[in-house]
């Protein structure tokens, strides 16, 4: 697919593109820790984005909802993007235990919330009060409740790997986007492309317990309220849209 005339890129101009290169290497630059999204994946995201703003009229209660915050790549990236998109005002909702990468540190930066306000911060976040973070299991009562009051326009599954996991999350915060929203299923392929990210591959659930494909393709794919985009290769994403 080539960068400038696949799907996710209809429409956006050589400048942006390239604004989101540079803001893909100024955060793993500034941050502690790293991102998780390879720059394939930021590039799908901020295509995503960017179709979608143009629908939120200055909601705050709509806006980028994940599951999966690890150190905040991924959502400082959002906030980013969105500023760069004069929607500096949209709501960023993340999630996540705090508790490592699939259960282990695998880097020498822990994974707390104090890291992940470090990380706001460094990155050059405008506006950081319109972050929520939510610790806890994105699959429980509790952090549904702290979300059933927004709207998103973008819905970024990457939390638990396992089939129950990306089940829970689909099934819990689904209905909460809105009419051509998007959701992205990250590491829809259980073995990344990109050789730099091989060596965290090992601490992903494996065998059975990958879930993100086997749940895309035994249940995403065939839903009829969903616009499927398919596998966004060479990005590790999988994305649909709601009709």
């Amino acid at each position: 697919m080539s960068l400038y005339k696949g799907t996710y890129f209809k429409g956006l101009s050589r400048e942006y593109l390239q604004f989101i290169h540079d803001t893909y290497v100024d955060i793993n630059t500034r941050m502690r820790g790293r991102l998780a999204l390879s720059q394939w994946d930021c590039y799908i995201m901020g295509g995503i984005l960017s179709r979608t703003h143009r629908c939120l009229q200055n909601r705050p209660d709509h806006g980028y909802l994940e599951t999966g915050t690890y150190y905040g790549g991924s959502a400082i990236f959002a906030a980013i993007v969105l500023d760069k998109l004069k929607k500096c005002q949209q709501s960023i909702v993340t999630m996540d235990l705090m508790e490592g990468y699939y259960g282990h540190f695998g880097a020498s930066t822990p994974v707390t919330e104090e890291t992940f306000w470090k990380n706001v911060e460094l990155c050059g976040v405008q506006n950081p009060a319109r972050i929520k973070l939510i610790i806890g299991d994105s699959g429980s009562k509790e952090s549904y409740e702290q979300t059933k009051d927004y709207k998103f326009h973008a819905f970024l599954i990457d939390g638990d790997h396992t089939y129950t996991g990306v089940k829970r999350d689909w099934d819990r915060y689904n209905g909460l986007v809105v009419q051509d929203g998007y959701v992205m299923f990250h590491d829809y392929r259980k073995e990344p492309i990109h050789k730099g990210h091989r060596q965290y591959a090992k601490l992903r659930p494996s065998g059975r317990d990958y879930g993100v494909g086997p749940f895309v393709d035994e249940n995403i794919t065939h839903l009829t309220a969903w616009h499927s985009y398919g596998d966004a290769e060479p990005a590790n994403m999988f994305v649909v849209r709601r009709l």
